[in-house]
């Protein structure tokens, strides 16, 4: 190799290299050819020379073929570039030898034999041999310059050695022709060094295409304007499970989609849908296709159309986007926790429901919850709440689903639309089903869990159908429900509207009545039986109201709980119930109820300290009562409440002891100095021995404890005479002692008992 071939690269210069071993008849062909004409011409001259010659082509052939075997032994994609060097040189050197065999024989016979035959047979022999250089021996131009001087010197030196002008002329004729084979030997070798550098670019081309389409995160499909595929990648064989794409090439969708049902990719009811779909965006009448090729596996297909060479087809595994679209959008629908449509969601989908309903038909909206659901919560834990809320989902889901629309609207409220029913009978009915496959033991997360569901439903016409409206009216219902003992369920009837409607009145006028302090305290009289002496006096609320008269405090106290606003009223009674006690003779004290909510919020602290402060009311004056279910939700925060009360100077008492939950429990665990004991356990007294006996113990055990012990709902003197008798009570409070008292009266009270006349405490109130 010269210097000019160094540019070649490695493997167009091997490839050229062994285009001078590939072509291997010639040689024989070419033996033949020179060991005849040596022995033919050895013969008719007589001469021992030609016919050694032909025993030297011969030797030249068999080292010919020994090297061509040795080549071909070798690793033909391993050789470097001095290996290649070395097999081009060893070419050099055995097509050398040839030409130079046969220019010794040309040269040779024009200086001895003088026969024309000779002559002209091994002229033949030498410029065929050389011409045929152009089409053997291209591959090297070193190997067509060696064979052209080793052929042509000697002829030509033995005709210049004629001395003879013609001669001289035929030598020249030799160098033209021999320049003229190297300039065409060059030209082919020229033309293919081009092609294979050509091919060489196409080939990397091709092969960073290939490497660029099968490394495309999509699969491609390109067809020709026949629709058949031309172009697939190995993407798409993946997506279509074929694991040779080759195979697909030249075939059309159809004949592709026969082989994905023969492999069992997908039946052949899905290829129809898939073929129909991947038609209508080829010929262009869609711009893209969502094709499910299995059921778990999502491709979008889009295409690119050109008139002149066809459609590419372009698809992607969508499954992994599309499940994530459908999680937002289930998660916009529905409730994360029990899967069941959320509001939004079962708004539209009753929206649907109602589209072609007939007017005539009625149509049903009912709510149901799960009875005390928040102290399921607090005594076994929020994920057992959480999953008594899915077990009631699924239940709920089971009964008449071809019938009922479901929704969670939030807590443990679940709202159920039933969109076609024949009448209040038929809806009442299926109510009653539903309830009764409610309600009952669940057993959840270890837990066995009886149940209490209390429902409310309103059944409305077709056309008079608002959904906000329909669920107010099933709120009511389920209100009824509650207020009737839970755990049962109640049809909306008109009159729960008007009592609604009442109801929100009184809110609204109850707010405004707190606001403006339109409300009175009156005071009952907790009286010493043996000293016949007011201790205390318990401050009650009274409402009168401008249009109703008088509401009861177990009404508008409920309204105030439900409202929120009953730390408003306690504030109240607490500042007016200080000043009021500060005008009494004596040293009367005042009691005054806290509510549940109010023990639950450590502002009353401040509250009870600033209504003593703003009227200088010592608090050894002021008790507080508090009832057993108040302990319930929260009894450690309760408990600290009422102890900084007691630090405080003020008294505690338990009121309504004996009806409520665990009482004895209470006396061991809470602070507080007093009980009160509810009237139901002084109703017989005055007949009932066995009665009169719970009544002593309760007080002895009370009393071993350190509480002072208050009856009240004392009413008559019967009930009066046997407490005293029993001497089981350290006050009474009823109204034997006659009927609460306004402030202004409890300093006449206190005055007239000192002369001890139960008639004249009558009087007075």
């Amino acid at each position: 190799m010269v210097e000019n071939d160094r540019h070649i690269p490695r493997d167009v210069y091997q490839s050229l290299v062994c285009s001078l071993y590939a072509d291997r008849g010639t040689l024989t062909a070419g033996l033949f050819l020179h060991v005849g004409a040596g022995l033919l011409i050895g013969f008719k001259l007589s001469d021992p020379v030609y016919a050694v010659s032909s025993l030297v082509f011969i030797v030249i052939w068999l080292a010919r073929r020994i090297q061509m075997r040795s080549f071909d032994l070798g690793d033909g994609e391993q050789h470097s570039r001095a290996e290649i060097l070395y097999w081009e040189r060893s070419y050099i050197l055995a097509a050398s030898s040839v030409a130079l065999t046969l220019g010794f024989l040309s040269g040779y016979s024009i200086l001895t034999s003088r026969d024309p035959f000779a002559e002209f047979l091994l002229f033949s022999l030498t410029f065929a041999t050389l011409v045929s250089a152009v089409g053997r021996n291209y591959g090297s131009r070193h190997v067509v310059s060696a064979a052209l001087l080793a052929s042509f010197v000697p002829i030509i030196a033995c005709l210049l050695s004629k001395l003879n002008i013609y001669f001289a002329f035929v030598a020249i004729f030799i160098v033209v022709f021999g320049l003229l084979v190297r300039k065409m030997a060059a030209g082919v070798r020229e033309f293919l060094v081009e092609n294979f550098m050509a091919s060489r670019e196409i080939a990397e081309i091709a092969q960073q295409f290939d490497t660029a389409l099968n490394n495309m995160p999509n699969g491609l499909f390109m067809l020709d304007v026949n629709e058949r595929i031309v172009v697939a990648n190995e993407k798409a064989g993946r997506l279509l499970q074929i694991d040779d794409v080759d195979q697909i090439v030249n075939h059309s969708l159809k004949a592709v989609l026969r082989l994905a049902v023969s492999r069992k990719v997908f039946d052949q009811d899905r290829a129809s849908v898939i073929e129909t779909q991947l038609v209508d965006l080829i010929r262009g009448r869609q711009s893209r296709a969502l094709v499910r090729l299995s059921d778990d596996l999502l491709v979008e297909f889009t295409a690119k159309h050109d008139s002149e060479s066809g459609t590419v087809l372009n698809f992607e595994d969508v499954t992994a986007r599309v499940k994530a679209e459908e999680q937002v959008v289930e998660m916009a629908r529905y409730d994360s926790l029990t899967r069941l449509a959320n509001r939004a969601y079962f708004v539209e989908l009753i929206g649907g429901a109602l589209k072609g309903r007939a007017d005539g038909r009625k149509i049903a909206v009912a709510v149901f919850d799960i009875d005390d659901f928040k102290h399921i919560n607090d005594t076994t834990g929020h994920l057992t709440g959480d999953r008594l809320l899915c077990e009631f989902a699924m239940r709920l889901g089971q009964v008449a689903p071809e019938r009922l629309i479901l929704s969670r609207f939030g807590g443990d409220e679940f709202v159920v639309f039933i969109g076609d029913v024949a009448g209040e009978d038929d809806a009442h009915e299926l109510m009653a089903t539903i309830h009764e496959a409610m309600r009952g033991t669940y057993f959840v997360n270890g837990h066995r869990l009886s149940v209490g569901v209390s429902g409310g439903v309103a059944v409305l016409s077709a056309h008079e159908f608002h959904l906000e409206t329909a669920q107010i009216k099933a709120d009511l219902a389920l209100y009824e429900s509650k207020r009737n003992g839970k755990n049962t369920w109640t049809a909306f009837v008109q009159e729960m509207d008007d009592e609604y409607r009442h109801r929100q009145s009184l809110m609204e006028d109850l707010r405004e009545a707190i606001a403006t302090d339109a409300l009175s305290l009156v005071y009952q009289p907790i009286i010493d039986p043996d000293r016949m002496h007011v201790d205390c006096c318990e401050a009650l609320s009274r409402w009168t109201h401008p249009e109703h008269g008088s509401i009861s405090p177990v009404v508008f106290i409920e309204l105030a709980e439900e409202m929120g606003i009953i730390g408003d009223l306690t504030r109240s009674v607490l500042h007016t119930a200080c000043r009021d006690c500060m005008t009494w003779i004596g040293d009367v004290s005042v009691s005054v109820n806290l509510s549940a909510i109010d023990l639950r919020d450590e502002g009353i602290l401040a509250t009870i300290r600033s209504a003593l402060d703003a009227s200088g009311l010592p608090a050894r004056r002021l008790r507080v009562e508090v009832t057993e279910s108040a302990f319930v939700r929260d009894p450690s925060k309760a408990h600290g409440i009422l102890r900084e009360i007691m630090e405080m100077g003020a008294s505690v008492s338990i009121d309504d002891f004996g009806t409520g939950y665990s009482s004895l429990s209470y006396l061991n665990t809470l602070p507080f100095d007093t009980v009160k004991i509810d009237r139901s356990f002084v109703d017989d007294v005055p007949a009932d021995e066995r009665q009169l006996k719970l009544l002593k113990g309760i007080f002895r055990l009370s009393r071993d404890l350190g509480f002072d012990v208050v009856i009240e709902g004392v009413e008559t003197e019967e009930q009066l005479q046997a407490l005293r008798s029993a001497e089981c009570v350290d006050q009474i409070q009823g109204y034997v002692f006659g009927l609460p008292l306004p402030s202004a009266s409890v300093s006449e009270l206190v005055a007239t008992t000192e002369f001890r006349s139960i008639p004249a405490l009558r009087n007075v109130s």
